[in-house]
């Protein structure tokens, strides 16, 4: 017997309180869809979808055979008057971890992006912003880097590519 599933899709209910609210799109007016049952990137609009739903935090485990937990680096283990995540600050590179498409010299694009429908607009970019930082945050990475291009679409003009950098790093600061 299957489950049934409730049809409001637009909703949310908190954990702590119970109660439900409607999900406001911080971006855009379109509704929000829950990323559980993500088809197309625009179901990924919501500020609360989840990218990476089978992905929890990766954690310190060094007896674990899972393959997603670090066997090695122990974020606060002390080395020398440090702790290791100091001694070795990562980063994660924008461009070629959520936009570079995987390409290889004899053959076309190997890495697919759900949410990503490869135009060059606001509310892509804004995906791309959510799905790094919730990429980040699981992985326990403090860092990134970027190039202006790699975050935001470029404009008609300077002026309006400096504000569509502006709003894109603007979430950035949010997440």
């Amino acid at each position: 017997m299957k489950k049934r599933r409730s049809r409001s899709r637009s909703r949310s209910t908190s954990k702590r309180s119970g109660k439900t609210s409607k999900c406001k799109r911080s971006r855009s007016g379109s509704k929000c869809r829950k990323a559980k049952k993500c088809s197309k990137p625009s179901d990924y609009d919501c500020p609360k979808a989840v990218f990476f739903p089978k992905i929890g935090k990766i954690k310190y485990k060094p007896k674990s055979r899972k393959a997603l937990t670090f066997k090695c680096y122990n974020p606060d283990e002390v080395i020398l008057g440090k702790k290791m995540k100091d001694w070795l600050r990562f980063s994660v590179v924008f461009w070629h971890t959520f936009r570079g498409k995987g390409l290889d010299p004899f053959g076309g694009p190997t890495m697919v992006r759900p949410w990503d429908d490869e135009s060059e607009t606001l509310d892509n970019a804004y995906r791309r912003a959510r799905a790094a930082f919730e990429f980040m945050s699981k992985l326990g990475v403090e860092y990134y880097a970027f190039h202006d291009r790699d975050v935001a679409p470029e404009g008609k003009n300077l002026t309006e590519t400096n504000a569509n950098l502006d709003k894109v790093t603007d979430l950035m600061l949010e997440l």
